[in-house]
């Protein structure tokens, strides 16, 4: 925004993807506040009403239109999948999809991963400023782990040039490597450049690698929860309290995935589930977090998670701090229910914000992370 389409093609698609979603007049009554969705009008942006001034996506009309962009660009991309494979099943095919970075590619960019799952082989990163380093004014860590554990659970492979070490390990260790039929291993160490590479770290890679890096999967005893309607409709903000949540278990080294909604049945492998500010979850969901609970895992849960249901409409009264302890509320707490915990930590808290003291909090480069006309959280600002 503000250059998505709005050509009469693209407006009609729009409306029958509406139709579809909600086919009788009570279910878009309820969605929209109108019974028939020929009434609806999208947003006409100008230089009183601009996208860039939104910190959260609250027009229904809008939020559909943010998953109908996603959901087009990822079946355009699946039909030419679709077509190539049918030429050709030997054939790989891959888009340019990049990784998961620190703002919100749905509302900016179009693109959700999950919706490519089973239609796309392999995608590049080949982000600027993302190569793996410690960032020299912050000393914050920076990597594409991130894209790769997405990746890595929608069975995408990535391909990367492997220009040093350093970034050879993190491909090494994060990347999920598959052999295709008629093409051979894809992911692996013998692609975009890897050979160029002569240290003793890739000839490591190199031969090593069949033996305990192609066809594995993670071992991971936690997962980092991001729901679509938290990371879609908050423009910036719910970004924050993810990437610094996720960059702790980076950092301590411990072990995670990165999980979305459609995962939720399958989470009784973990040990513990964190959500890091997942401001906006529907019922199913919680109850379905719950159960998990009481069967007898830890779920994490930060600041206002769960505070709006799917659609970002405001709760009456937040179905996971009800449980908490009224005169725990305020600070970190730990509750038992069922066989599992709930452990609840009020805020996550930008390294930057903390004072005067941090040594980076006057550099006029980086803006506090989700302040008016920042909309992201840039990777100097990873900082724990």
């Amino acid at each position: 925004e503000p250059k998505s389409c709005r050509c009469p093609r693209c407006m009609s698609a729009f409306k029958e993807f509406l139709r579809q979603r909600y086919p009788t007049k009570e279910a878009a009554f309820r969605r929209f506040g109108y019974p028939d969705v020929d009434y609806l009008m999208l947003t006409e942006w100008d230089v009183y009403n601009r996208p860039q001034d939104l910190e959260t996506v609250d027009d229904p009309v809008l939020q559909e239109w943010v998953e109908f962009r996603c959901r087009s660009l990822a079946r355009h991309n699946g039909d030419f999948y679709d077509y190539i494979k049918s030429l050709n099943p030997n054939v790989t095919v891959g888009f340019n999809l990049k990784g998961l970075y620190g703002s919100n590619r749905m509302w900016l960019n179009g693109v959700y991963h999950p919706f490519f799952d089973k239609r796309c082989d392999f995608m590049p990163f080949d982000v600027g400023g993302m190569n793996s380093r410690i960032d020299e004014r912050t000393g914050a860590l920076i990597s594409e782990i991130r894209s790769y554990k997405m990746a890595r659970r929608r069975n995408i492979v990535c391909e990367e040039r492997l220009h040093d070490d350093l970034h050879c390990a993190v491909h090494m260790a994060f990347d999920g490597q598959r052999r295709f039929p008629g093409y051979g291993l894809l992911g692996g160490p013998s692609q975009l450049g890897g050979s160029r590479v002569i240290t003793p770290l890739t000839e490591f890679f190199r031969h090593y690698n069949d033996r305990y890096f192609v066809d594995v999967d993670n071992v991971a005893d936690v997962a980092v929860l991001r729901s679509w309607p938290s990371m879609a409709y908050s423009i910036g903000g719910t970004l924050v309290p993810t990437i610094l949540m996720e960059q702790v278990l980076i950092q301590h080294k411990v072990p995670f995935d990165i999980l979305t909604d459609d995962h939720l049945g399958t989470i009784e492998r973990y040990g513990a589930i964190i959500l890091p500010g997942q401001e906006s979850l529907s019922m199913d969901a919680v109850n379905r977090l719950l159960a998990y609970v009481r069967g007898g895992g830890t779920l994490v849960f930060t600041g206002n998670t769960a505070d709006y249901n799917q659609w970002r409409e405001r709760r009456a009264s937040n179905p996971l701090r009800s449980l908490m302890p009224a005169e725990a509320r305020a600070k970190i707490a730990v509750h038992r229910e069922g066989k599992g915990r709930l452990v609840y930590i009020p805020e996550i808290v930008p390294a930057r914000t903390r004072g005067s003291s941090d040594e980076f909090a006057n550099n006029p480069e980086i803006e506090a992370p989700g302040s008016p006309g920042n909309r992201r959280l840039l990777p100097s600002q990873w900082v724990l």
